[in-house]
């Protein structure tokens, strides 16, 4: 498949499903580092956002790393977007249900 046509097709797709396709082929993939017998590295998507409201500048942007949800099917279906969200490994992490997959360890974690 070429890149153009992979890019059209994941521009149509709704955001909730692109965050979960790319969110489990970056978990499925090997980053190369300089030094592999000193470091390891991994891909996750995130969510930037900043305020606006207020102010005569808007607030600094928050980096909030995107959790995929545990099970296949939607379980929550209160609001659209990023609502729920958690700490996990250190970092903040959102997503669209309250039971997630910490992208950067791989284990469970929970978001409110």
């Amino acid at each position: 498949m070429r890149n153009s046509s992979l890019i059209e097709t994941l521009v149509k797709l709704p955001q909730r499903e692109l965050l979960d396709v790319i969110a489990k082929a970056l978990e499925q993939r090997a980053v190369d580092v300089g030094r592999p017998e000193w470091e390891e590295a991994k891909l996750c998507l995130a969510e930037v956002h900043r305020f606006h409201e207020g102010a005569s500048q808007p607030s600094p942007w928050d980096v909030l790393l995107v959790a995929r949800p545990r099970d296949a099917e939607p379980n929550d279906s209160h609001g659209v977007g990023l609502l729920q969200e958690g700490a996990h490994c250190g970092h903040t992490l959102v997503g669209y249900e309250k039971q997630a997959i910490c992208p950067i360890c791989g284990l469970p974690a929970e978001l409110t």
